[in-house]
This record gives C-alpha cells, sequence and structure tokens, in this order.
C-alpha cells in the first residue's frame, strides 16, 4: 500500500495506490453479503503479465459529513472501479494497445471471409493488448447476414459452376455455349423463352443467360453456417499465427445467422472476454 492522506479544514484528500501480487480468489463460498459484481474477469482485465494489480483509487470527503466514511467511499471507488472494467473489457483493451479503433469486433465483405488490411491490424492490436492481459480469454462468435452474404454466396457458386462445365467442353468452347451447356445440365433450357431480346450483342445475351442461372442458384442455411464458422476460424488463425496467442485463449462460440441493421454494408463479427 502506497497511502497518501492529506486533511485541510476538515476536508480530505487521499491518494491508495494498491499493489496486489499474484492476486487470486479463493473457493466461492455461499454469502448474504457477497458482492454480485463480476469481479473475476475485472481481475483478469487488470492483471498485467507479471501477475500484478496496480490500482489507484483517489478519495475525496468532508469529515463534518455524518455519512462519510473512508472504508466506505474507499470501496464504493473499488467497485466502481470494477464494474467500469467487467462492463467496458475492451475500452481498456484499447487503452493497452494505444489505439481508438474499436477491438471488440471485426468487419467482413458480403460473401467474404477474408481480413483486410484494416481488420488485420486490429487484431494485431487486439492480440498485443491481450497478451498484457495473460488471464483472459477471447470468445469469437463467427455471424453470417443473409441479406449481405446470400447474394455473393449465389454468385460464387455459380462462377465455380461456369468454371468447371468451361473445362468439361475445353478451351474451343465460346462463352455462350458454356452458359447453354450449364443451364441444359441444369434442366433449364425451357426458361430461354422468357429472356428479353437482347438483339445483335453477345455481351448483353450472356449477361442474360448468367441473369437466368443465378436465378437457379439456392443457397441455404447450412451455407450462411459454414461462412459463419469460416469468419471466426479465420479470425482465431489470425490472432494465433500472427498475433502469438496461445491457442487455448481463443476459442470459437456458436455461430449466428442474423440480419444487422439495414444500412449496414459490412458484416460483424463480435469478441466477447471471460477470466482464465
Amino acid at each position: 500500500l502506497n497511502l497518501d492522506y492529506l486533511i485541510d479544514q476538515r476536508r480530505v484528500k487521499a491518494g491508495n495506490r494498491v499493489l496486489l501480487d499474484q492476486f487470486t480468489l479463493g473457493d466461492t463460498v455461499a454469502s448474504a453479503e457477497a458482492t454480485t459484481l463480476p469481479v473475476s474477469l475485472a481481475i483478469a482485465l487488470m492483471t498485467d503479465s507479471s501477475g500484478r494489480i496496480d490500482i489507484d483509487l483517489p478519495v475525496e470527503g468532508n469529515l463534518d459529513d455524518p455519512e462519510f466514511r473512508i472504508g466506505s467511499v474507499v470501496l464504493t471507488a473499488l467497485g466502481n472501479l470494477i464494474t467500469k472494467a467487467a462492463t467496458s473489457p475492451f475500452a481498456l483493451l484499447e487503452g493497452l494497445a494505444g489505439t481508438d479503433q474499436g477491438l471488440d469486433q471485426v468487419h467482413f465483405q458480403p460473401g467474404s471471409a477474408a481480413l483486410d488490411a484494416e481488420q488485420e491490424e486490429s487484431l494485431r492490436s487486439l492480440a498485443s493488448a491481450l497478451r498484457e492481459r495473460p488471464a483472459l480469454r477471447l470468445g469469437i462468435r463467427g455471424v453470417s447476414n443473409p441479406r449481405l452474404d446470400e447474394g455473393p454466396l449465389r454468385q460464387a457458386r455459380l462462377d465455380k459452376q461456369i468454371a468447371g462445365q468451361r473445362k468439361k467442353l475445353g478451351t474451343q468452347a465460346g462463352e455462350e455455349q458454356v452458359l447453354l451447356a450449364l443451364l441444359d445440365k441444369q434442366g433449364l433450357m425451357s426458361l430461354l423463352a422468357t429472356l428479353p431480346d437482347a438483339g445483335p450483342d453477345p455481351l448483353a445475351r450472356q449477361q442474360a443467360l448468367t441473369a437466368l442461372l443465378l436465378e437457379g442458384v439456392k443457397v441455404g442455411p447450412q451455407s450462411l453456417r459454414k461462412l459463419a464458422d469460416r469468419r471466426a476460424a479465420t479470425i482465431r488463425k489470425h490472432l494465433v499465427d500472427i498475433g502469438g496467442m496461445a491457442a487455448d485463449r481463443v476459442f470459437v462460440l456458436d455461430p449466428l445467422t442474423a440480419d444487422q441493421p439495414e444500412e449496414a454494408t459490412a458484416v460483424v463479427v463480435t469478441f466477447s472476454l471471460e477470466a482464465s
């Protein structure tokens, strides 16, 4: 303890610097007076890589106030510190990493499980902060958004089908021949009668045939779930392989398929923290 108390005209101004070295909690016991605060998480958030917790609790008050008690005020300040750490954990990690980036989430482009440079940088910052707090584990819940992801997934599936058909017919086959062969293979030739007249423009006809094929491509819940899983796996691999985090400190939660705000243009994967 490093305590500095000044009393001036019945007013108290105090500094309470507390260093806890290798602090651990004992077994849980039943008690009507037990706190409901998330103490374990707060301790993990405040414990550095050397196993130390450095707490600064300044206190001020008036000795003439009958409700003023140093012990009570210190405990209240400590409770506020624990609450702040546990309710805004990623804000603390952002401070450790020296960044104002939101470290509690990663954005993916629709239909993609690839990280862009900005998201990779955010994950490097997150891994750096978590290395300073070894008592924390990170949970990743992969997410897919039907509104944003279904279109790109359907297009990717069609592109794969077209590539396979092109390989089967050989390099001598033209693009329209490939598309017609794929329509025939999928039993969609009867839909040719519904195509608008594209005139002599071969590109316009190819686009019309592609649109027709795209209508027949279906993306079900399983495909969305797999995409969500791939996103979580990509994040975990980056944190472990690039960020240097221990594999047992990063775990993947069950994926989630959910619509996000209408104005959203990217799919957001969020994180959670727990004490190890």
